[in-house]
């Protein structure tokens, strides 16, 4: 499947991403975040499989799923053991979205695919 990202439907979106968090004096401290912008479409996910969530083992079907041409190398927690997942932030709604599985494309049209969940970012 060839996916064309145009400008008519692209927009900025945010990329929310943890440094590694460390054990501090037997303490949990999570890792800084930092934020980025890159252009791409969110789009309510229809159909397809469950994505299993690695820290609980459940499988969770996605909320809506981001594609964008950039390589934005969007990270799972199962890709990294130190840090939070990625989050993806709608800056129109400020609606926070958790990274839960990804794919890269290289057919025709090299693009990257992010399958995201809704959370309630101020209880996480």
């Amino acid at each position: 499947m060839a996916l064309v990202i145009t400008s008519d439907i692209a927009r900025s979106l945010t990329l929310r991403r943890f440094a590694a968090g460390s054990v501090v004096s037997g303490n949990w401290v999570p890792g800084s975040t930092t934020d980025t912008t890159f252009t791409g479409t969110l789009q309510p996910h229809v159909g397809g499989v469950s994505t299993q969530i690695p820290s609980s083992g459940k499988r969770r079907r996605a909320d809506v799923v981001v594609y964008t041409e950039a390589s934005v190398g969007f990270l799972t927690a199962a890709q990294s053991s130190t840090q939070q997942a990625d989050r993806v932030v709608d800056p129109l709604s400020s609606v926070v979205y958790e990274v839960i599985g990804t794919k890269r494309f290289y057919d025709v049209l090299p693009h990257e695919v992010a399958y995201c969940v809704r959370i309630d970012e101020a209880t996480t």
